[in-house]
């Protein structure tokens, strides 16, 4: 009895070393999880915001000066080519134009009075002068004749004869000036004051032209069909040539605008699918395409506050979508490359490792470490284009205890 006691405690401890053999072996497997390599097409793609705009988007600005006596649009209001946005007061360019108007009229009677040919009696007084003169030259002369005889006969001195020379040209040089006189006085002002005059009278007919013109554009009106989109004034502003008035687009044909990062952009082309979707305005894979891409970068700071160089994009849409409007922000992926029936797996189960991309594979219960080549990537999978075959087991997300020969459970 005693002998079969001890067998039965024997046999005991015999059960219990198994289990406890058998629960350190099987403490030694790492649990993971695994996933079964398959064909599947692959699309890659840029996410990106993308921003809503109408065609024939663009901004009326004022060409005129003045305070907004009436503004008859709002933001939402549909109008039409010609309708008038704002009216402005046009007051101030109407003193302005009289007060030039009157400084034009001075002026021209001052241009007349200077331009207008001498009286009759002026004109007589210059031709008498210049009779006068030539008298007075033909006395000197005779005088002269005269004294040169007179001093070849020694009847007078050399320096009596000499007065008489003097004389003479004296009144010859006197004729001349007098002569001057009356070519001036009939010739009447000279071109360069009625040049001088008509400049002025030019300027000042160019100012008035440039405030009526502003009296003409007081009515701001609309250039295009479309719908308001923003407006910047209000009644009462007060308004320069360039400021801005309103917003104005067409709102029936939208289109999406997107800042693609420099780096990236390269990989796009003009006809290339998007697919357009937003959760806050429960949307999902609407279809697009790329109709232009923008030929020069520009600097943008990220939310981050990173500077960074984009390029701007154009998006079509293939059908209208009436919950969108101006200004929305919707989400675009950008198609870059697609890849049919090819070998997949989830972007978790590759990782870099020394030479390249690896991958652990499940081989019988252990985990085996293989190199891979890999292709494009999609949104949570990967192309692999050489060392994984369809049927592979490949470990997701592998942790530091999974490592080249250990065993796994799944």
């Amino acid at each position: 009895m005693k002998k079969l006691k001890y067998v039965i405690i024997g046999i005991g401890i015999l059960v219990a070393l198994g289990v406890v053999v058998y629960l350190a072996k099987g403490s030694s497997s790492v649990e993971v999880e695994v996933y079964t390599v398959k064909t599947d097409n692959i699309t890659s793609f840029i996410d990106e915001i993308a921003s809503v705009k109408a065609n024939n988007q663009r901004i009326v600005y004022s060409k005129a000066v003045g305070e907004v006596l009436k503004l008859d649009v709002s933001a939402g209001k549909s109008i039409k080519k010609g309708d008038i946005i704002a009216v402005l007061n046009t007051e101030e360019a109407e003193l302005q134009i009289k007060s030039l108007q009157a400084k034009k009229n001075a002026l021209y009677a001052t241009y007349n009075e200077a331009i207008k040919l001498p009286a009759q009696e002026i004109i007589d007084n210059a031709e008498a002068n210049v009779r006068s003169k030539e008298i007075l030259v033909e006395s000197a002369k005779s005088d002269a004749e005269k004294a040169e005889k007179l001093f070849n006969e020694g009847a007078i001195s050399k320096d009596n004869y000499q007065d008489t020379l003097d004389n003479l040209e004296l009144q010859q040089e006197a004729l001349k000036v007098a002569e001057n006189e009356l070519a001036n006085i009939k010739k009447g002002p000279s071109e360069n004051i009625k040049k001088q005059y008509e400049a002025q009278l030019s300027e000042l007919d160019y100012q008035i032209a440039i405030l009526n013109e502003n009296k003409g554009n007081a009515f701001v009106k609309a250039p295009i069909d479309g719908v308001v989109l923003e407006t910047y004034v209000k009644e009462g502003s007060y308004l320069q040539p360039g400021a801005p008035v309103i917003e104005i687009g067409n709102d029936e044909n939208l289109y999406l605008e997107s800042d693609i990062l420099v780096s990236e952009v390269g990989d796009i082309k003009e006809g290339a699918k998007v697919i357009v979707y937003s959760d806050d305005l429960e949307i999902e894979d609407i279809a697009g395409e790329v109709t232009k891409i923008h030929p020069k970068a520009f600097s943008k700071v990220s939310d981050l506050g990173i500077e960074q160089k984009r390029v701007k994009i154009e998006i079509d849409l293939n059908n209208n979508i009436d919950v969108l409007k101006v200004g929305y922000e919707v989400n675009a992926k950008i198609v870059t490359d697609e890849k049919k029936d090819s070998i997949v797996v989830p972007d978790s189960a590759i990782f870099d490792f020394e030479d390249g991309d690896y991958a652990y594979v499940v081989d019988g219960n252990n985990a085996v470490l293989r190199k891979v080549e890999t292709g494009i990537g999609g949104e949570d999978m990967i192309e692999i284009t050489s060392g994984l075959n369809e049927g592979d087991k490949v470990i997701l997300s592998p942790d530091e205890n999974v490592r080249e020969g250990v065993e796994v459970k799944y």
